[in-house]
Order: structure tokens, then sequence, then C-alpha cells
């Protein structure tokens, strides 16, 4: 980064920047998470790199919305949207209509996230995502059991489940979210899957936290809501 400076590179420093968030977003740091992706989209604004303008509001949303943000997460989300729909860009607004749903439910909003997460679901479905699909049919299936609408609940869980129990989600971070929704809806419906769902989740969160530096480790298993509720369940 320090040669990128030197020569006047600003795209190459962005993106630089940016990817350090990753690693810290990735670890649990948000602060630091934070004030590289906003370095990030300052250059990127200057520099008219609209791509890296979008995709670096995308990772603010997210920071945002674990800082327990949802204002501003979704302000972020919002100013996204209309980038990647003026790109063209259907996949990532397949992304940006789940952190939108997604905030909502973590907010305690989920009849607001409804309208969001089925809008995902309609994106990926017809751009053939099935992780990424699954990923949002179970995200709204714990908005809906959370609506109290358990048998739509069920049916999106039973499309989803073959895909979380198989090869997982995109990401660790997504299977473990999709674990959690996965646990919720089993629990709200009394099924007694929920119990060895919750503990996939923890046998997941220590995997991955077993692979960070061991500084960061604690950390990480505290960066998210759904994290600290999960781990109350456990010490119960």
């Amino acid at each position: 980064m320090a040669l990128g400076r030197a020569i006047g590179d600003r795209t190459g420093v962005g993106t630089v920047l940016g990817n350090l968030g990753v690693t810290a977003m990735d670890t649990g740091d948000l602060t630091g998470a934070r004030a590289n992706f906003e370095e990030a989209l300052a250059i990127a604004r200057e520099t008219g790199d609209t791509v890296g303008v979008d995709v670096w509001l995308l990772n603010l949303a997210f920071v945002a919305a674990t800082e327990g943000d949802t204002a501003t997460a979704l302000t972020y989300y919002n100013e996204a949207a209309r980038g990647f729909e003026a790109a063209g860009d259907r996949s990532s607004q397949g992304y940006v209509f789940n952190g939108i749903g997604r905030v909502q439910l973590e907010a305690g909003q989920p009849a607001e996230a409804i309208a969001p997460l089925r809008a995902a679901i309609a994106l990926r479905q017809a751009l053939a995502q099935p992780h990424l699909l699954a990923e949002s049919r179970l995200l709204l299936a714990e908005a809906l059991a959370d609506s109290g609408d358990l048998p739509a609940a069920r049916e999106l869980l039973a499309l989803a489940l073959p895909t979380l129990e198989t090869t997982g989600l995109e990401t660790n971070e997504d299977t473990q979210r999709g674990l959690w929704a996965a646990y919720r809806v089993l629990a709200a419906l009394g099924d007694e899957r929920a119990a060895a769902t919750l503990n996939r989740l923890h046998n997941e969160i220590e995997a991955a936290a077993a692979r960070l530096p061991v500084d960061v480790r604690q950390r990480y298993w505290e960066m998210l809501p759904f994290k600290r509720e999960a781990a109350q369940l456990w010490a119960a």
C-alpha cells in the first residue's frame, strides 16, 4: 500500500484498504473494518470507481448492522442498491435485499423483513444460486416463524436444509447464521432436531475460531448478536 501511495495509485490503495477491511471484519475487528472501508469508499468516490463505491457500501452496511446501527446500515444498503440497479448487477442486488431483510429481522422487525427477503429469493432463484438461495430461505423462514406463520416457515426450512446440511452456505459466517435461523425455526416448531442444530452451530464457530490467531478468538465468538444469544443457550 505504501508503494501505491507513493506512485499515486489511488485505486490500488483503495483496493488494499478494502481488503484490509474484509480481514478485520472476518476477525471481529469492527472498528478497524469500518475505518478501512470508509477510506476505501472515499477513494472510490474520488476516483469515480462506481463498482468500488457499491462494494464498500455493502461492506459498511454489514459493519453497521453488526454494531446494531440499523438506520445507518439501511442507508448504506439503499445507496448500494441504487448503484447496483443502475449497473444492472442483479446478483449484487440479491445481496442487498438479503442484507436489508437480515438487518430488519435482527432489529426485531420480522414483518418488515419478509418483502426484501422474498425479493432476494426471487433473484437468487432466477440466477440459479443455490447456496445464496438457501441462505435467504432460512432467513425468511425465521422471519415468518417470528411473525407467527409456522406452516410457511416449515416449508421454506425444508427447502433450505438439504443445502445447509450437505455443502453449507457461501461463507463460514453464512453457514453459522443459517444454522441459527434453522435452530430458531425448529425450536418454534417443537422439532427435536433443534438441539442437534444448535450443537452443530457451536462446532462450526469453534472450528472457524480455531483457525484464527489466539488473541482474536474470543472477539470472533462474540462479534455477532446471534452468536451472543447462542452462547447464552450453551451456557444454560
